[in-house]
C-alpha cells in the first residue's frame, strides 16, 4: 500500500518565533494538541503546492511554492498506527514582522513560540523537531 503524504510548515517571523497553532476540541486527529500548519497531501498533488493550500486554508497566510525551503522528509505511522505516512517539513522566514492570522475550524488558537522554546512543545509536534534541530535547518532559512 502506497503511504499517505503529508506537509508541515515552520513558519518563522522576523524574530525567530514560531507559529504553533492548537487543534480544536473536534478535530479528528489528536484534539487540543499542537499544530504546525499543514495537512494530507491530495492525489497527484506535489508536497509544496498542497502545503501552500493547507498554509492557506488553515492560516489565512498566502505564499507560493518558491517561498518554501524544504527541511526534511521521514516515514511515519499515522495516529492509529495502521499506515505509514511519508511526512515532508519545509520552512519559511518571514523577512518583516509576523502575517495577520486567521485560523480554521481544525484550529482554535495560536501562539508564536521562540525558537528557544520548542523542544518543550508537546507530541506530535515535538517529534518533528529532533531532526532538524540537530541539522541546524533553523540556522538556513
Amino acid at each position: 500500500m502506497k503511504p499517505k503524504r503529508a506537509a508541515n510548515a515552520l513558519l518563522l517571523d522576523a524574530d525567530d518565533n514560531l507559529l504553533v497553532l492548537r487543534r480544536s476540541s473536534t478535530h479528528p486527529y489528536a484534539p487540543l494538541e499542537p499544530d504546525l500548519p499543514g495537512g494530507f497531501i491530495e492525489e497527484g498533488e506535489a508536497p509544496d503546492t498542497g502545503l501552500v493550500r493547507e498554509i492557506l486554508e488553515e492560516t489565512g497566510i498566502t505564499l507560493m511554492e518558491r517561498d518554501l525551503r524544504e527541511a526534511i522528509t521521514f516515514m511515519h505511522p499515522d495516529f492509529a498506527g495502521t499506515n505509514l505516512i511519508k511526512h515532508t517539513l519545509f520552512g519559511y522566514r518571514f523577512p518583516s514582522g509576523r502575517p495577520d492570522v486567521v485560523i480554521s475550524w481544525e484550529h482554535d488558537q495560536y501562539t508564536w513560540v521562540p525558537l528557544k522554546d520548542i523542544t518543550s512543545l508537546e507530541k506530535p509536534v515535538q517529534r518533528q523537531f529532533d531532526a532538524i534541530i540537530a541539522d541546524g535547518f533553523f540556522d538556513r532559512i
